[in-house]
């Protein structure tokens, strides 16, 4: 995980999509199913999709396209981190 947040360039979907992931991580448990949940239906409510929610998550955190299992690899992860993290690509 990067200890900065990487140089990456976001669309405004992308960061309305990381708005509603972090809308909804912030009032559910912290454990990998509700994670992976969470970001899955934030993913196809946005012209996103799914596949792009993921995609941008790992972006902001590894600066990779793909990574680990993402409900678990965030799970294993401090919260206010993680959230925090969203919260400053979200801007």
């Amino acid at each position: 995980v990067q200890k900065q947040m990487p140089q990456v360039q976001l669309t405004d979907d992308e960061k309305a999509f990381l708005k509603a992931v972090l809308a909804g991580m912030q009032s559910s448990k912290w454990d990998a199913d509700e994670i992976g949940q969470v970001i899955s239906e934030a993913g196809k409510a946005s012209p996103i999709g799914a596949k792009g929610g993921f995609r941008t998550m790992y972006m902001i955190l590894i600066a990779k396209e793909r990574g680990p299992r993402l409900g678990n690899f965030l799970a294993s992860m401090d919260r206010d981190f993680v959230l925090g993290r969203i919260g400053e690509a979200a801007q």
